[in-house]
């Protein structure tokens, strides 16, 4: 009896410090132990990560500020290239004033159906400014 109580004692005592190591290794996982969880690293390398890519962008920006200037040219010049053109052919074309010395009627102020002359859209005829569009 006294062997079956001394391994009895001995099967409890390990099956204690199994579960003492079980709950340290969930703690860890869920991060309440001592070193950050997966997730706080994750954020931490990250964070670390996007700092060290702003100070290198602030580099080449002091040192090369003539290209970083024509960067952000074309940009703009991407997001507003319908005005750009319009404005282009507006000015390579001449039309400041019209016979009345008015200025020249936008696209959208000259679609008054009340003239007896078909559109240009409907008869097929292109201008200038229709065939750059296309292009």
């Amino acid at each position: 009896m006294a062997d079956l109580e001394r391994k009895l004692q001995q099967d409890r005592a390990s099956r204690d410090a199994a579960r003492r190591l079980v709950e340290a290794d969930l703690g860890i996982l869920r991060g309440e132990g001592e070193k950050p969880g997966i997730k706080q690293r994750a954020a931490d390398g990250a964070r670390e990560t996007s700092r060290t890519l702003a100070g290198q962008a602030a580099d080449v920006v002091s040192a090369h500020p003539l290209a970083t200037g024509g960067i952000v040219a074309l940009i703009l010049l991407l997001f507003f290239r319908n005005s750009v053109l319009d404005l282009v052919i507006h000015l390579l074309e001449g039309e400041d004033e019209d016979e009345d010395g008015d200025p020249p009627l936008s696209r959208h102020d000259d679609d008054d159906d009340d003239d007896d002359e078909p559109d240009a859209e409907r008869t097929g005829e292109t201008t200038r400014s229709s065939r750059i569009r296309r292009h």
